[in-house]
């Protein structure tokens, strides 16, 4: 999957602005997180029915959560006011005529208070006087450099003295900025934003879909992770009544 999204990104981000992509590294962080959430400010939608399409469930059990949101996208519910910086703007889910699914713009996700990182949100679920969900558009954290900017990094620091090495290496780190960051601010091409790009970039749509299955490989993983957990403890819970028993046989407590 992280190749396919190395490639995806590359691909959004060679459609978008070429000049940036003739000569170029595209690098993994290996600190978390791995993904960040940039505000959408964007329309949805209203969904019927148990399972519309739109919604991409697929076996999803699990709701991520994000620690990096930024920018400003479209917000629904109670929003805190430390929270508010997030919000273009505040729209209200009150008095639906029947419980339905909001579903974000193509592209698009909810990030909610409760919930997580989810496709769509019901009403019957979401509650606007306790939680809020913003929209965003989910980005791998995908480091972008100049080819130049790494070979001169790493000439220079080869050419330090052990010592010099320790000193300056540390305070010189090489400039680099994420794709979301080079999206969202317009940089890969003339006047193309997040929304824009995620409504109307073929590119993205393909970087949509590898983020999609990445997505759901790490929610099996958490799922997977959580049956071996419950299992472990149910053992241990065993091995535990089995040793008060043999207390109890040996006239313990």
């Amino acid at each position: 999957p992280l190749w396919k999204l190395v490639k995806a990104a590359y691909a959004t981000l060679n459609q978008t602005h070429p000049e940036a992509t003739k000569s170029c590294w595209l690098c993994y962080n290996l600190i978390p997180p791995y993904y960040e959430a940039v505000g959408l400010n964007a329309s949805y939608d209203l969904a019927n029915g148990t399972d519309p399409p739109q919604c991409r469930w697929g076996e999803r059990k699990v709701g991520l959560t994000m620690r990096e949101v930024w920018g400003k996208g479209l917000c629904m519910g109670k929003v805190p006011p430390d929270r508010s910086s997030l919000c273009a703007l505040t729209v209200e889910l009150m008095n639906l005529p029947v419980a339905r699914w909001s579903v974000p713009q193509m592209g698009g996700w909810w990030v909610c208070s409760h919930t997580g990182l989810t496709p769509c949100v019901h009403s019957s679920i979401f509650d606007p006087k306790k939680e809020f969900c913003v929209m965003v558009a989910v980005i791998p954290k995908i480091l972008y450099r100049p080819e130049e900017a790494v070979y001169d990094y790493w000439a220079h620091k080869l050419t330090l003295n052990q010592q010099e090495r320790a000193y300056k290496v540390k305070r010189e780190p090489i400039t680099a900025i994420t794709i979301a960051t080079m999206f969202g601010l317009g940089i890969a091409g003339a006047g193309t934003g997040i929304t824009a790009l995620s409504m109307q970039s073929q590119g993205f749509n393909s970087l949509r879909a590898a983020i999609d299955e990445d997505s759901y490989s790490i929610e099996q993983s958490i799922s997977h992770l959580e049956s071996s957990l419950t299992s472990l403890s149910e053992v241990v819970l065993q091995n535990r009544r089995g040793l008060d028993l043999l207390f109890l046989q040996q006239g313990g407590l």
